[in-house]
């Protein structure tokens, strides 16, 4: 037992306990009489009643809300403390949950995945709505899957994780409405799954498919949009869509294909690949035909046939070098237009050299529909026969006969505005008058009227001068300089002249046999048409065979449609399954007409891509006998091969092959799928294929040097280089940044290389024509000797074999100036002949004497300082011309010891 005094401690503070816990109720009880003393004095009892029971109540339920412990609530239902759960959790009533020491009613449970309750909202979990995802525990809403990346959707309620859309599609941006119109969001369903932006369906237009990427040359806009073409991409027709096609470029380097499979005014048909009626093709381009329509590419087709004979006459007689440079333009257009590289000013200038080429298009124009191009490639498949036909029926016959008289009518008309003609000469065996013989000049030519049978007195209405009246006339008329009008008239002389003694040998009963070639000898018997036509057409195939080997290769090269397998980029099995022309898109390969025509096509590569070189090989390699080198076969066959040695006759054939090779790589690696362009595989390869033909063609040169004329022989290799050059420009432009001073450099490049062609190729024009002057016995113009003697250094006059001839002239320039002050010094009284240093020593002391005494006055002291002058300038003129004797004799002796192409 406790002491006492801690039991009465005890009890005493039990006491107060209970004195404390009556002081309440003692209060709600005075409260309570209080209201009802009022209620009663009102007479509403019965709502003091009521009201009582709610104060009751509520002060009851907030006395027990102050004693729940922290985190619980009152709960009415349950009369009792219960614990209060946040947002994503729920009360689970079967269970109880200790707070500080108290038990209080219920758990706190977290909502499951796929489910999500708020705060303040009922006791239960609710699932996530279609369109959204919980992938966690305990979450108060349900995250939309629109804001999962865009690329995800839910089409179940109570999602745990939103669906992925399949590769390449995404949600569509934005809300959608449905058939009612009522308002749909994004992420509810695998419809709403639609392609991303550069993505495309490549079987149809559907939702909820996987995509692929655009595909190369197009423009995807995403959702069911279908690819659209880009520019200078052309889209091929159902069911190849989704398949795009590089479109040719024109001569400014810009593309007719606009995009979205739209062209440039002009062009039509797929990839644009043709002109519209209205339009003529040229140089790559469809130009609007001039309002009298075919009046005016007549006359361009007449212009273009006689170019083409000029050009053809210039190559193959007046200068030897202009073939050689004809090639290289070729060349330099099938290797300079290979695809991916350049400026828009480089791809003008290269395209632009396309010309030289004689291409199809400057042989078939046309303002009507533009033909398929396997029916031009037919028809140019006969140009060269035409051409040959042309040459040997109209040409020839006109240079032979309606020449010489429109020439001859041309002369006497010239002559008989200014009554001037040169006299044809004397007749022998004649004895003159004595009246004649007074007359001097004048009497001879009468004399020569009078004895002319074939005058008849036609003659005698012309005025006839002599030779030197003549020159005095037309001093008179023109000056003593040598005018163009001037030059006219002495043509216009000689040829009337000429004329007058052929129609007066003709009208001779006798005859003259040194003018008229007898018609038994081998060495002047005239050809046969077939020989007339084989000449030609050697000739005239030599400035065709790229074209016309280029479009036999044409008709054979076409692109696959459908097939993006990289790997067989050239010659690939789709060639032969659905594929279109590569020359011509719109023209559908192995189907229709390009079926028929194959055959045909193939024969033709075959004469003229193969046979032409074997045959000029054939008759080339019969060339080094001597024997065959007699009668008509020179005639026919000269031009070929005249111009090079006689162990290097055949040469002419490395030519038709490198032009054979360079054409076939650009031809049939021109594949216009645009994933073949983009990928520049097929560009690699072709540069590659230049630069070995090219070495292999320099490496020949280097070794054989071909040619008679050092000069030519020059020209081929220099040219060659500069197309070497270009290749490699071209393979830099690829790598190279766009729109930086990278592509600026490379672009002064490559029009420095074409200078240093044109001013190699200027030269040796210049070369040719001092050749051919040299060839014929005339004294070639001074601009020429100047520009062949003076402007060339020594060394490569050494190097051409002209030094010889530069000293030579040099010599007889000098020796006609010392010869003309010599001259201008006897008429001044001094001793041209006979200047030595002591004559001029004396001349110089007598002037000084004459000028300290002034004797002789001032006209003699000008005039020995005149002639003092003069023979000075004599001795010095007389050194430089014995130098230059030395260094002739020196010249000569190199050149003996190191003969041409020597063993």
């Amino acid at each position: 037992r406790a002491p006492a005094a801690e039991r009465w401690g005890s009890a005493r503070m039990e006491t107060r306990r209970r004195r404390r816990g009556m002081v309440v109720p003692s209060l709600l009880a005075v409260a309570l009489l209080a209201s009802a003393a009022t209620a009663r004095a009102t007479g509403d009892l019965a709502a003091f009643g009521d009201a009582g029971h709610d104060r009751y109540v509520h002060r009851r339920a907030r006395a027990l809300a102050q004693t729940c412990p922290s985190g619980s609530a009152y709960d009415a239902t349950l009369a009792a403390c219960a614990v209060s759960c946040d947002g994503g959790y729920v009360r689970d009533d079967t269970a109880n949950t200790t707070i500080d020491a108290s038990t209080v009613f219920g758990r706190c449970e977290p909502c499951a995945p796929g489910s999500a309750r708020e705060s303040g909202t009922a006791n239960a979990c609710v699932a996530c709505p279609v369109g959204t995802s919980n992938s966690r525990s305990g979450q108060i809403a349900c995250v939309p899957c629109s804001y999962q990346g865009g690329t995800k959707y839910a089409d179940v309620t109570g999602a745990v994780t939103c669906q992925e859309c399949p590769a390449g599609t995404a949600q569509r941006a934005g809300d959608e409405t449905d058939a009612q119109g009522a308002t749909l969001l994004s992420g509810l369903s695998l419809d709403q799954c639609v392609c991303q932006s550069g993505m495309y369906d490549p079987v149809a237009n559907r939702t909820g498919a996987p995509c692929e990427l655009c595909p190369k040359g197009a423009d995807c806009a995403g959702d069911t949009h279908r690819p659209t073409s880009k520019a200078l991409y052309y889209g091929c027709p159902a069911p190849y869509d989704d398949f795009f096609l590089r479109c040719h470029r024109m001569i400014n380097n810009q593309s007719p294909c606009l995009g979205e499979s739209k062209c440039m005014e002009g062009f039509e048909k797929q990839s644009c690949s043709r002109c519209t009626k209205g339009f003529y093709r040229f140089q790559r381009n469809c130009v609007k035909c001039p309002s009298d329509g075919a009046g005016s590419l007549v006359a361009a087709y007449m212009f273009l046939l006689v170019a083409f004979y000029i050009v053809k006459k210039l190559s193959t007689i007046v200068l030897p070098s202009m073939y050689i440079i004809l090639t290289y333009i070729q060349c330099l257009s099938i290797v300079g237009n290979r695809q991916g590289w350049g400026t828009e000013k480089t791809k003008t200038f290269l395209k632009s050299t396309e010309i030289v080429n004689f291409p199809l298009d400057l042989f078939i124009p046309s303002c009507a529909a533009e033909m398929p191009f396997v029916h031009k490639a037919a028809f140019f498949t006969v140009t060269p026969i035409f051409y040959v036909l042309v040459d040997v029926v109209l040409v020839e016959n006109f240079v032979k006969f309606a020449w010489p008289k429109m020439a001859d009518g041309l002369a006497f008309l010239l002559v008989s505005l200014i009554q001037v003609k040169y006299a044809f000469g004397a007749e022998p065996g004649q004895a003159m008058s004595a009246e004649d013989q007074a007359a001097g000049a004048r009497g001879r030519l009468r004399h020569e009227l009078r004895s002319s049978r074939f005058l008849d007195g036609f003659a005698q209405a012309w005025y006839l001068a002599s030779p030197v009246e003549a020159e005095e006339v037309l001093d008179k008329k023109f000056g003593a300089g040598k005018s163009l009008a001037k030059r006219t008239m002495l043509w216009a002389g000689k040829r009337a002249s000429k004329s007058m003694k052929r129609r007066s040998y003709k009208n001779d009963d006798t005859g003259n046999p040194g003018d008229t070639p007898g018609v038994s000898d081998p060495e002047n018997a005239p050809l046969t048409f077939a020989q007339k036509c084989t000449k030609h057409f050697f000739e005239d195939m030599r400035l065709m065979y790229v074209a016309t080997t280029s479009a036999l290769l044409k008709t054979l090269r076409c692109t696959p449609v459908g097939d993006r397998d990289l790997s067989k980029f050239w010659l690939s099995d789709a060639w032969f399954k659905r594929s279109v022309l590569s020359a011509d898109p719109a023209q559908t390969c192995w189907e229709g007409e390009h079926a028929k025509l194959v055959p045909y096509f193939v024969l033709m590569l075959v004469l003229y891509g193969v046979g032409y070189p074997v045959a000029t090989l054939l008759v080339l390699n019969n060339c080094k006998n001597p024997e065959k080198r007699k009668g008509w076969h020179p005639k026919v066959y000269g031009r070929l091969y005249r111009r090079f040695e006689p162990q290097y006759y055949w040469w002419e054939v490395v030519y038709l092959v490198r032009r054979l090779c360079l054409v076939s790589f650009r031809t049939l690696m021109n594949d216009r799928r645009a994933e073949v362009y983009v990928a520049r595989t097929m560009q690699g390869w072709q540069a590659l294929c230049f630069v070995v033909t090219l070495c292999a063609a320099l490496l020949a040169q280097f070794y054989a040097h071909p040619f008679k004329l050092e000069h030519m022989d020059l020209l081929d290799a220099t040219l060659l280089c500069c197309l070497f050059l270009v290749v490699w420009l071209s393979m830099a432009f690829e790598v190279a940044l766009k729109d930086t001073k990278e592509v600026l450099v490379l672009e002064a490049l490559v029009f420095v290389v074409v200078a240093v062609s044109v001013a190699v190729s200027a030269y040796a024009l210049v070369l040719d024509t001092h050749h051919s002057y040299t060839k014929s016995g005339k004294k070639p113009p001074r601009w020429i000797v100047w520009v062949v003697f003076t402007c060339t250094p020594p060394p490569v006059l050494m190097g051409l074999g002209l030094a010889s001839q530069s000293t030579a002239a040099q010599i007889e320039a000098l020796a006609g100036e010392i010869d003309q002050e010599k001259k201008k010094l006897s008429s001044r009284g001094g001793d041209g002949d006979g200047a030595t240093d002591a004559d001029a020593e004396a001349n110089r002391t007598s002037a000084a004497a004459g000028e300290a005494t002034g004797e002789g006055g001032d006209d003699s002291v000008v005039r020995r300082r005149l002639a003092h002058r003069s023979t000075r300038r004599v001795l010095e003129m007389e050194r430089k011309l014995d130098r230059l004797k030395r260094r002739a004799e020196d010249v000569d002796s190199d050149e003996d010891a190191t003969p041409r192409n020597s063993a």
